[in-house]
């Protein structure tokens, strides 16, 4: 059984690095907030001016106005949303995978082990909780439920990235 030695939250640098994850949580949520609502905002100010020129000109021509402003309501409503939504997905488990790297280092100089984390087999997420698990021996059995969300996100963002962005036709249904 491996003894953890010396886990002073405050020496180590644990208690800031939690910290500062929450905090960098908290500011990628008001972001996304902000980002989603300004698209909203801009969104019914397209649909306003539409709206204003439908008014002005006969019925016959609405038609017309509406297919004009086709593609700026297409960037408001889909690509621009979209393009915000993948980047922020990819930089937050990016940010995860990185701050869970961080905590097996923080850890690292409390347990007595000869083991890094550069040494196990693995990558990511996957290799952070190996090494969670046996190095640092902590009981993370607790987490399966979470863990596997988070692993289904890990699949979401690889198909995200090695894909232009598109998922396949399967991974649609199981993204769900």
């Amino acid at each position: 059984m491996k003894k953890i030695s010396n886990i002073d939250y405050f020496v180590n640098g644990l208690c800031t690095h939690c910290h500062d994850v929450k905090n960098e949580l908290i500011e990628f949520n008001q972001f996304h907030f902000a980002t989603e609502t300004a698209w909203q905002k801009e969104d019914n100010t397209l649909a306003g001016a539409i709206d204003d020129l439908i008014k002005k000109y006969p019925e016959a021509r609405t038609h017309d106005i509406a297919a004009s402003y086709a593609w700026d309501s297409h960037l408001n409503q889909v690509k621009y949303p979209a393009i915000h939504r993948e980047s922020l997905d990819i930089t937050i488990f990016n940010f995860f995978e990185n701050q869970l790297n961080g905590l097996c280092q923080i850890l690292s100089g409390c347990v007595e082990s000869k083991v890094e984390l550069k040494h196990l087999n693995g990558k990511g997420i996957e290799r952070a909780r190996l090494y969670l698990t046996k190095v640092v021996d902590f009981d993370l059995s607790n987490l399966n439920p979470e863990w596997s969300y988070i692993k289904s996100v890990n699949e979401l963002r690889n198909q995200i990235v090695h894909n232009g962005g598109l998922l396949p036709p399967r991974s649609r249904s199981q993204a769900k």
